[in-house]
């Protein structure tokens, strides 16, 4: 496994937990860091870097750009996620450790979070509608461009195990998903795989 692998495995599959209660519903928050770049040309500053990581992610519906089973998405530097039904999906990009400078060559990794024994075919929605729209101009076939597509600032995914929602939200350093259990429900039902 290589080391950009073994990384997005430790920050995907392990993350930081905290829980809370949150009136009379338990609330537990999870978040994942998402890679940074330890290093940034000279001409940028940390304020800059720093400012970048705390933009909010946007969650794409999936309107034709991505494979069929994906519900939305959401990309940044170096990675992309994608929401489906049952799983999220990490893709994760770096430049080659052994590359020049001024190389293109590229590594990757995936990884794949599952919830195990879950509703295999939630109710997916995006929360928050954003101003921003997203446009996809690809090939000279305009009816196979995307126009107009909505971002969102979280998605939720109802009923994952009975009683039990999921939501996705963060920024462009770290993703967090919340598991929001209802009254009565039992947070024993969750489960996470790969």
């Amino acid at each position: 496994m290589s080391r950009l692998a073994k990384l997005a495995a430790v920050l995907f599959l392990f993350p930081t937990a905290i829980l809370s209660t949150v009136g009379p519903a338990s609330h537990q928050r999870v978040t994942w860091s998402i890679l940074r770049s330890t290093s940034a040309p000279p001409h940028v500053g940390a304020s800059a870097i720093e400012a970048y990581g705390q933009i909010p992610l946007h969650f794409e519906a999936n309107e034709g750009q991505a494979a069929d089973e994906v519900k939305f998405l959401t990309r940044g530097n170096g990675y992309a996620m994608f929401f489906t039904p049952t799983e999220t999906v990490l893709s994760l990009t770096a430049p080659k450790a052994d590359a020049g400078p001024a190389s293109k060559e590229r590594i990757s990794a995936v990884v794949r979070m599952k919830l195990l024994n879950a509703n295999s075919s939630p109710s997916m929605a995006g929360i928050g509608e954003l101003a921003g729209k997203v446009n996809y101009f690809i090939g000279s076939d305009p009816t196979k461009w995307r126009t107009n597509v909505a971002t969102y600032a979280k998605v939720k995914h109802e009923n994952v195990y009975p009683g039990v929602d999921l939501i996705y939200y963060g920024n462009q350093q770290q993703l967090e998903y919340d598991f929001v259990v209802a009254p009565g429900a039992d947070p024993r039902t969750i489960r996470l795989g790969d």
